[in-house]
């Protein structure tokens, strides 16, 4: 890490501070790294049945050899009675029949025995370090060792993880090198440590690098010399390359967790391989089936030699890491000047490389021996996916998962470069590289290409490091699009060359006030119509509005003689009432007197006056006869309303309005046009060129008729004359020839022009949808057929 000097106080304990943090995370991944050391032995020394369990079965089995024993002999005994010269010849004979019965008995009584002995050589060769003496030619280091010189598992797998993890800690002084690189760690201390593992006063990168292998201390004490990765140039004396730490220490962690599994799944073999060994060792009876017993001790032995293998593996690659060229020491002829950091970064990759070989060698040695490759998958994924039951689903299930993780990183990356952020592009990528994971679990080039092209819409390969296309591909479009560009230009210029002669003007010009005349005339003839129409639906609602109007007036004639009625009526009836009321008095007096001529002469009078009726024979027959002359208002009200929604729901007056409004816009168009070609035509606009055409088509959608009809007719030879006559002449070859390869470009930019319109776009996606509901029904229809 090469970190800027003269950094404030404050600024120096927050990258101290920040360093720590890191070397801490990485130490976390290569303390793990150790402890997975240790299961991969404790595994391996697994084992699954004794050797009780395997005498159980074996009993069973001794009935049934000795009734395939007795078979055969009895079918040898028949053939030689049968057959007495084929007696002593085949595989029946009596001298391979009984040395089989006997080797069968032999072996299956023998089985745990071997077994035995053989889980005991695997742990003495273990426990020892038989296999780290030989691979360091006996000068194991005193690291791997216990304090009475007994092999340490322990030791030795924190030693492997503590030579990969303090590679990428490079002196800054040039002169160390592998005689004074102790010295140099001795010579970095701390006077005080963040840790209480740290009890000594003061405390060396030499006494971290010994506590973490020796007395089992976390890889986190390194982060107690963060002070000497930075700062002034005499403080900063280690340069550390945190990524690439990071990385090995993955890939070293993943390396070892697949040798875990491995052992694992050799301890059940092998339990399997025991636990059956009295079927194929009974095979060596039968006649002609020896090679099961032959494959049965192939696996067998293969698979007891598979943790040799892992530890002459682990232990080979420890061989490499511990014999790179040291630092400072110069690692090609070639490279004598080279400096302390190229070695460092050479040394980094060269332990990259040894990792990656550690992975893949088991799989060589598989090769190199034809030994059985069952158990050599590369991959922890193609383990899990080999489980019972939930293998597939759990395979599936990480290439899934893997695809997403890619996926989003590709898509992700793109939507980034292209402004969008990372989050739009990620949640793309995570969803399509799910899908696409089962089949292809690296997803980063697919989803960033596809995001590219699908959501994007870019064409050509995407680019990696800017947005849009990639360099060459753009380059190599932009050259293309040139040298079209240039053509269309060219040809444009010769199309502008004969627009701008006199004999072309003067046909347009005439063509083009016979065509402005002929829609003036259709304009007018339209405008009569309506007016016709307009005056006739007028008469009607006028006539009825008049008669409304009538109506009204005698309604309120009527409303006030009849109010002129009711008047007269309430005074006649309430005289009639006052002498009612007076006659009914004076009756009620005569009644009270006894008076009983009087009683009649009152009652008579009451009667009299009871059997008056108001009358007004006039003002009745005038009432009447309004009432008899006056037209149904709502009636009329209710045709004047139909008769005005006729008029504004006419379709002829709609259909000759929208005919007028296209024939004006086809004026306008014929306006703008006419404006724009004769500027061209008489050179107005100085240096016309082809982007000035695309932008009028663009703008007004493309040329009108008349345009090309002016074109087919000059392209035919005619011409206007000084009465303005038309002439024809010889025809224009050259024209024809420029002006129809202009009109497919025109023809081009006009459909770029609608493409890029609402309305193009909306028909573009009903057509994508349209054709990819045909492609899923047609795939649905094929899949029910195959059903």
């Amino acid at each position: 890490m090469l970190i800027l000097s003269g950094l404030p106080d404050w600024a120096s304990g927050v990258l101290e501070l920040l360093i720590m943090l890191v070397i801490w995370i990485n130490a976390l991944i290569y303390d793990l790294a150790a402890f997975l050391f240790e299961i991969f032995y404790t595994v391996a020394e697994a084992r699954i049945f004794t050797s009780a369990d395997y005498t159980r079965i074996a009993n069973s089995v001794y009935l049934v050899i000795g009734v395939v024993a007795l078979f055969i002999i009895s079918y040898a005994l028949l053939r030689a009675i049968i057959d007495p010269d084929a007696a002593s010849k085949g595989n029946y004979s009596a001298g391979k029949i009984i040395p089989n019965i006997i080797i069968s008995v032999g072996l299956i009584a023998f089985v745990p025995v071997i077994f035995n002995n053989a889980y005991k050589a695997q742990s003495a060769v273990i426990s020892s370090g038989v296999i780290p003496n030989i691979i360091f030619g006996g000068d194991v280091s005193g690291n791997t060792v216990n304090e009475d010189g007994t092999f340490s598992i322990k030791k030795t797998g924190r030693q492997m993880a503590n030579d990969v993890f303090i590679g990428f800690f490079v002196p800054i002084d040039q002169s160390v090198n592998s005689t004074n690189l102790t010295s140099f760690y001795q010579s970095i201390e701390v006077s005080h440590c963040w840790l209480a593992a740290c009890e000594e006063d003061v405390f060396t990168f030499y006494d971290a690098k010994e506590a973490v292998v020796n007395r089992n201390k976390s890889f986190t004490l390194y982060g107690e010399f963060a002070g000497s990765m930075h700062g002034k140039s005499d403080e900063h004396k280690i340069d550390y390359n945190f990524f690439l730490q990071f990385v090995c220490g993955c890939f070293l962690v993943y390396v070892i967790a697949n040798f875990c599994i491995d052992m694992a799944v050799r301890s059940v073999k092998l339990g399997y391989f025991q636990i059956i060994a009295p079927i194929p060792i009974l095979t060596i009876m039968l006649p002609g089936q020896k090679k099961i017993f032959d494959n049965w001790l192939k696996n067998t032995i293969s698979t007891f030699l598979d943790i040799f293998i892992r530890i002459a593996v682990i232990y080979l690659g420890v061989l490499l890491i511990n014999k790179l060229p040291n630092l400072g020491d110069a690692w090609t002829q070639s490279a004598t000047d080279a400096n302390l950091r190229f070695n460092f970064w050479a040394r980094a990759l060269l332990i990259v490389g040894i990792l990656i070989f550690m992975k893949q060698a088991p799989k060589l040695i598989s090769d190199i021996f034809g030994l059985p490759s069952g158990s050599f998958k590369l991959g922890i994924k193609d383990k899990l996916g080999e489980m019972a039951f939930v293998g597939d689903k759990t395979k599936e299930l990480l290439s899934s998962a893997q695809g997403a993780a890619t996926g989003a990183l590709g898509a992700g990356w793109t939507s980034h470069k292209n402004g969008m952020g990372w989050k739009t592009g990620m949640k793309y990528g995570f969803s399509q590289g799910w899908k696409s994971g089962k089949s292809n679990p690296n997803q980063f080039s697919s989803m960033r290409q596809t995001f590219y092209s699908d959501a994007m819409q870019g064409e050509g390969k995407a680019a990696f490091f800017r947005s849009g296309r990639s360099y060459f591909d753009k380059t190599g479009a932009d050259w293309k699009k040139d040298a079209k560009n240039a053509y269309i230009q060219e040809n444009f210029n010769r199309v502008l060359k004969h627009q701008q002669s006199d004999e072309w003007r003067n046909l347009y010009e005439h063509s083009y006030d016979m065509a402005t005349n002929e829609l003036k005339t259709k304009k007018s003839e339209k405008q009569n119509e309506i007016s016709r129409i307009t005056e006739a639906h007028d008469k009607v609602i006028n006539d009825l509005k008049r008669e409304i109007a009538n109506g009204e007036g005698l309604q309120t004639r009527y409303n006030n003689l009849t109010q002129q009625y009711e008047e007269k009526k309430s005074v006649f009836e309430n005289s009639k009432k006052e002498r009612l009321e007076t006659l009914k008095t004076q009756y009620e007096s005569a009644v009270n007197r006894g008076d009983l001529t009087g009683q009649a002469y009152y009652k008579s009078q009451i009667d009299n006056i009871n059997s008056e009726q108001f009358v007004d024979a006039d003002l009745e027959n005038k009432i009447k006869n309004i009432r008899n002359t006056m037209p149904d208002l709502k009636e009329l009200r209710s045709s004047l309303a139909s008769a005005e929604a006729a008029k504004a729901s006419d379709t002829d007056l709609k259909e000759l309005g929208d005919e007028i409004k296209g024939l004006d816009d086809n004026l306008k168009s014929l306006g703008e046009e006419h404006d724009y070609l004769i500027d061209k035509a008489t050179g107005a606009v100085r240096n016309r060129t082809y982007a000035d055409e695309k932008k009028f088509i663009t703008e007004h959608g493309s040329f009108t008729k008349l345009y090309d009809t002016v074109n087919s007719r000059f392209k035919e030879g005619i011409s206007i004359d000084e009465d303005g006559n038309e002439v024809i002449g010889k025809a224009n070859s050259d024209f024809k020839d420029v002006f129809d390869t202009h009109k497919k470009n025109l023809l081009k930019v006009q459909t770029d022009a609608y493409l890029d319109s609402a309305e193009g776009q909306r028909q573009v996606a009903i057509r994508e949808k349209a054709e990819k509901l045909i492609s899923d029904r047609a795939s649905g229809g094929s899949k029910d057929a195959k059903k």
